[in-house]
This record gives structure tokens, C-alpha cells and sequence, in this order.
């Protein structure tokens, strides 16, 4: 059951980070980005994912200009009588054989925020395609999974997580059998995770939960777990039942599901504890978590054109309540080459993490793939306007062309709301909810 979260991010941008571009400015002072004394502020942004082959930044109302990453990150220095910053970046890859449509993509991403949302931010270009870092060396885990004493147990899964966070391994088992896993050579730690896998009503075919756990620090590969003796799990390994409860759903609109993970902020994996979880979700014993775990609970509904997205965390398993936004009808931008998306939605209260993002992929004649393009822009900087459009980089050499006449384009747009009003993001205390729409046009 274990996944790779890559900080929950997609193809076309990043779901946790807020921030964004917007084609609407306004800026504390003359928006020239000279500042006329006290203390600049120092914002930092990193990108994951595919390496950018560019990178710019602009501050106030200034043109882009080309900037450098090091180490994943670039530097903006924002006067003090200016607030508004942007990044944009680029990349483009191979796609796997298995992987999206097409041969290649090439993504492009622009956002744009204000220091009163914070000096760190993290984006995401083709994460999900990104390769992993280089597998650490590796040795074998040995050991053996003794749970009839727990009740339901149908599969098990071992999880290991080497010290620097990147030499995950997982093997599933379908009985008690003994097992050998290639885990990071060193120190690791030890996950073994018991599931009832349903295949009967009430739960739907292919539902699992999780229904014990015991957890293992400073396992040292080669070796063997526990020291070599069986790991026998006993009812003080079984999961606790923490309740989940629901508000009204818009009108018309119709779960789609809820799935709840132990995530670790250990190069953001996590581990599936039930799939669904509509009314609960397990809660792991007393010492299988520690410092860095925490729970995350994601819920979906939909009326077919219209998704609404709630992510809560916590490092605690404490009952969840979820309530859904008003919807948001939006039938997308009027068709152009750099479309003006007018965002306008009333279904949060307050500003505070309010961000807007649009999306759109296509075809290229001269690519033999996807482009994916995004914009981002939190309401501070949008100042109360709700329009998002192509932003201009156009002085930089290396992004993308906007689609030519005839193109046919895939677009998507979501507003958002987080409990978080600032970067950086707490990702064990925070909820993020989002609603979004998406169609197609053909540009004139």
C-alpha cells in the first residue's frame, strides 16, 4: 500500500502550494521594484520535479528576467515598498512507454504572490513523470509476519524507509510467509501493516483497510527485522476507528469518495490506511507513528462537470468533519490563444489562502507530445480582481508559444481555499479545499 506522494503534486502544477500568476497587479509603491529604503524582503522559491531549462522573475510591475536556480532554488529580493513577486520556469521530458499520452511533454508554469503570503514556496514542473534520485545501495531485510491473532487479516505490506528518505521499498504479502526486502543499506525504518481486503458488501470490491501495524526504527540492512525473531502482532497492534462526518453536498452533487494515508514529511511518502474510508478511518497504535507522521484525509465530490477536493491533515487521529463549499458553476474562457479566465466565485469566506489557478494542455504542431502551461495567483495579489491570463514572458528565451489557430485546447480552473493564510505550509495542521471545473475550446 505504499505510494509516492511527491508532496501531492500533479503533472500541470502543485496542489499543496498556493501561489500563483495572474495577469492583474497591484503593487505597494511605484511597482519598479527600486526600493526607497528599510529592508528588502527575501523570498525564496524551489522547484521539484524535471530540472526548469528556464527560469525568470520579476518583481513588482517590472518585465521577466532570466534568473538561476541553485540547488533547486532561486533568490527574489523584494524592496520594501514593493509587495508583488512572480516566478515562471519551464521544462520538458520523455515520457515513460506507460505514461501519458504522446512522446514528450514540455510544461510551463507562472506564479505570482505577494510577501504577505509569505519569503518560501515550493513548485512542481512534470513532477509526476520526474525520476527518482539515484537508488542508494541496497541490502536484504529478512524476516517473518505471524498475525493470527488479529482478526480480517488478509495481505500484509512492509515498508521500508531508508535515513535520508529515499530508499523507500515496499514488498506485499498474501500470507505470513516469510519475507526479503532490498532496503537502503543502513539504518531503515520498519513499517510492517496488516489489511483486511473486502471484496463483499457493504464495502465495494477492492476496498482495503488497515487493521494493525507495528513499527520498527534503526533496522539495519543488511539483516534481519525484529532481530530475527517472527513479528507477531497482537491486539495491541490493531487500529482504532476514529470517526468521519459530513456536511450537506451542493444539490446535485455526489461523493466520489474518501481516502485516508499516514503520510511522513520524510520525502512525502505515505502509506494507503483505508481506501475508501467513508464514515472512518484507522487510527495506528500507540508506537507505529512518530514525529513527522501525520494523518491525511482527502474527500471528492462532483456533479459530473463540477469537483470539489478537501484535503485536511493532522498529527493526531482526531475525528474529521468535512463540509463542502457552495458550487461553483464556470463554463471556461471565451476561446483565444491566451484566454482570460474570469474566476469569480463567492463560496469562501474571507481571503485569507484564497488562491486562483488555471490550466491548459494541447497538442503543438512542432511537438510530438503535450504541452501542459499554468498560472497561479493568490488573492493578495490579485487585490480583488479574479481574472488569471497567459503571462508575458515573452523577453525571455526558452518558454513556450501560446496554441496557434486551430488548436485544440484541454483547459481546467479550480479556486482554493487553505486554513494556512501564509508560506510556508504546515502540512500536519492544515485543510485544503478546492473547487474546480474544466473543459475544451478551439482557438479561433
Amino acid at each position: 500500500m505504499y505510494l509516492q506522494i511527491l508532496r501531492l503534486t500533479s503533472l500541470c502544477g502543485a496542489f499543496v502550494v498556493i501561489v500563483g500568476c495572474g495577469n492583474v497587479s497591484t503593487n505597494n509603491g511605484d511597482g519598479s521594484g527600486k526600493g526607497s529604503g528599510g529592508s528588502p524582503t527575501v523570498v525564496t522559491f524551489t522547484v521539484t520535479g524535471i530540472a526548469p531549462s528556464v527560469v525568470a522573475t520579476r518583481v513588482g510591475s517590472a518585465p521577466f528576467s532570466a534568473a538561476t536556480l541553485t540547488s533547486g532554488m532561486v533568490t527574489i529580493s523584494v524592496p520594501s515598498d514593493v509587495s508583488n513577486f512572480a516566478v515562471a520556469y519551464a521544462c520538458s521530458a520523455s515520457l515513460p512507454p506507460s505514461g501519458l499520452t504522446g512522446a514528450a511533454a514540455a510544461e510551463q508554469d507562472v506564479y505570482e504572490a505577494t510577501t504577505l503570503d509569505g519569503s518560501s514556496f515550493t513548485g512542481s514542473c512534470l513532477g509526476s513523470i520526474a525520476p527518482p534520485p539515484s537508488p542508494p545501495a541496497t541490502g536484504t531485510l529478512t524476516g517473518s509476519v505471524d498475525a493470527s491473532a488479529i482478526p480480517g487479516v488478509s495481505s500484509f505490506d512492509v515498508e521500508a524507509v531508508g535515513s535520508d528518505g529515499y530508499g523507500s521499498a515496499s514488498i506485499s504479502l498474501t500470507d505470513a510467509s516469510s519475507f526479503g526486502l532490498a532496503a537502503a543499506t543502513g539504518a531503515n525504518r520498519v513499517l510492517v501493516l496488516a489489511y483486511n481486503n473486502v471484496s463483499s458488501p457493504p464495502a465495494s470490491s477492492g476496498s482495503t483497510t488497515l487493521v494493525a501495524a507495528r513499527n520498527f526504527d534503526d533496522q539495519v540492512a543488511p539483516g534481519a527485522v525484529n532481530g530475527g525473531s517472527p513479528i507477531v502482532l497482537a491486539a495491541s497492534d490493531e487500529t482504532t476507528s476514529v470517526p468521519i462526518t459530513y456536511g450537506a453536498l451542493p444539490a446535485g452533487f455526489a461523493s466520489q469518495g474518501t481516502t485516508a494515508y499516514l503520510l511522513n514529511s520524510n520525502a512525502g511518502t505515505g502509506y494507503i490506511l483505508a481506501a475508501p474510508a467513508t464514515a472512518h478511518y484507522p487510527a495506528l497504535p500507540a508506537g507505529a507513528t512518530e514525529s513527522g507522521d501525520y494523518y491525511g484525509i482527502r474527500t471528492l465530490a462532483s456533479n459530473g462537470s463540477e469537483l470539489t477536493s478537501i484535503f485536511t491533515t493532522s498529527p493526531a487521529s482526531v475525528p474529521i468533519a468535512f463540509n463542502f463549499p457552495a458550487s461553483w458553476s464556470y463554463a471556461g474562457p471565451t476561446p483565444a490563444s491566451t484566454p482570460v479566465f474570469d474566476l469569480i466565485y463567492s463560496g469562501f469566506s474571507g481571503t485569507n489562502g484564497i488562491a486562483y489557478q488555471a490550466y491548459w494542455n494541447w497538442r503543438p504542431a512542432n511537438f510530438d507530445g503535450l504541452y501542459y502551461t499554468s498560472v497561479h495567483a493568490t488573492a493578495n495579489y490579485l487585490s480583488g480582481a479574479t481574472q488569471l491570463t497567459w503571462a508575458d514572458v515573452s523577453g525571455v528565451a526558452g518558454f513556450l508559444s501560446p496554441p496557434a489557430s486551430g488548436t485544440d485546447v484541454q483547459w481546467s480552473a479550480a479556486v482554493t481555499q487553505t486554513t494556512y493564510s501564509s508560506q510556508p505550509v504546515s502540512s500536519a495542521n492544515s485543510t485544503v479545499t478546492s473547487v474546480s471545473n474544466n473543459g475544451s475550446y478551439v482557438v479561433p
